[in-house]
């Protein structure tokens, strides 16, 4: 069997791999809110909290030892082919500016969502809590879906929505190199190595996105199957271009240069989601805030564990 039909199989169990652990927590959370399950009755919403940070400890775990080191090695490629040797840490400078840009972008999102409440006797809701409210309360104590109310600072079909596709668009940028780097390997050890460490990685990571934009969208999941599939499709299409240009005379500078930058900026991203819209969030609940702790070291740990093997 030849090493390109190696690819194009492996390729295709990682996009279906994908799918399946994206959309898995869509019936995990009709399961967990399931009523007549006695062994969650009253502990739904726990789980949920549980399960949110252990996502934020994957993500904070991915960017600093999945995706900080390779932006910092094509920074460090892209020199080196130059001949020469900057002190200014140009890739945590784009990272955080695209930190700050996402910060921007969501309270410029949060203003534009903002709707005038008639009624003079109801409190004013500031944004920070509306946002939290947005992304970690989703469910009553009891773990039933809230109800959102009509009169909300940010409207429930507007902000998560464009939240949502905030997240997918900084996470595609990753999985299209990831699986570039896939498609570009030249013998079947690499290949296969690879492979291995890829798809643990997905799994989990696909899991906690999954669980995220279920939490965001609990009654319209159809838009959480659009945004796993988007990023199935640019699984597919990284490795494919990977495949592709593997054996053609790619300008090597380029490449790493624009791995660097984009891999930067990805993280600045994920640094601001996983703070504000996993951790934070669930910090402002009932729940315990050591339990809560623990389980986003565990999401931490497992990702560090996989990337000693």
């Amino acid at each position: 069997m030849s090493i390109l039909v190696i690819k194009s199989v492996l390729l295709a169990i990682m996009t279906i791999v994908c799918m399946v652990f994206g959309l898995l927590p869509i019936k995990m959370l009709k399961v967990l809110n399931d009523p007549n399950i006695s062994i969650f009755h009253g502990k739904s919403s726990l789980i949920i909290s549980l399960l949110s940070c252990f996502a934020g400890g994957v993500f904070l775990s991915v960017c600093f030892l999945d995706m900080l080191p390779d932006a910092l090695s094509s920074w460090q490629s892209v020199q080196t082919q130059w001949g020469v040797e900057y002190d200014y840490p140009f890739v945590l400078l784009i990272t955080l500016t695209s930190f700050f840009l996402v910060y921007i972008f969501e309270d410029v999102s949060a203003l534009c969502c903002e709707i005038e409440h008639n009624d003079e006797n109801d409190a004013y809701v500031s944004k920070s809590r509306a946002r939290f409210a947005t992304v970690g309360s989703l469910f009553n104590m009891d773990g039933t879906i809230v109800k959102p109310r009509s009169d909300s600072i940010i409207s429930e079909k507007d902000a998560p929505v464009v939240k949502s596709i905030v997240f997918i668009a900084a996470f595609l940028l990753h999985v299209f190199l990831e699986s570039f780097a896939f498609g570009v390997q030249e013998n079947l050890r690499s290949t296969t190595s690879l492979f291995i460490g890829i798809i643990v990685h997905k799994a989990i990571v696909m899991f906690s996105i999954g669980m995220k934009l279920t939490r965001n969208h609990p009654r319209r999941w159809w838009i959480v199957v659009m945004l796993i599939s988007s990023i199935a499709l640019c699984n597919a299409t990284g490795g494919i271009i990977g495949i592709v240009i593997e054996s053609s005379n790619m300008n090597l500078i380029a490449k790493d240069l624009c791995t660097s930058i984009l891999m930067s900026v990805s993280l600045g991203t994920f640094l601001f989601i996983s703070f504000f819209e996993m951790l934070g969030p669930e910090r402002i609940n009932q729940h315990s805030n050591i339990l809560q702790w623990i389980s986003a070291v565990l999401g931490f740990a497992l990702i560090a564990g996989i990337m000693a093997i």
